[in-house]
């Protein structure tokens, strides 16, 4: 869902679980703009809400990060603006 295409995101950061689940976040002047994921419906509401919220990864060194770091920064970030 998203932007999902590298030549017009920044960077992107990729997992791939033992368990054959794959994600991979696509990031745009600090922001994530696209996501294509093998979690399920579930995980994918949150990835939907972090796009839609527009909520800022300034900050976040996101080399050091994994995705599910990343997730819970978001959702903590969503908390102090709602």
């Amino acid at each position: 869902m998203g932007i999902v295409d590298e030549n017009q995101c920044d960077t992107s950061i990729a997992e791939e679980a033992l368990d054959g689940k794959y994600t991979r976040v696509f990031i745009k002047d600090q922001k994530m703009v696209g996501v294509i994921t093998l979690e399920g419906v579930v995980a994918s509401l949150a990835y939907k809400t972090a796009i839609e919220n527009q909520i800022s990864l300034a900050g976040i060194e996101l080399s050091n990060r994994t995705i599910a770091d990343l997730m819970d920064e978001l959702k903590e970030r969503q908390k102090m603006t709602a």
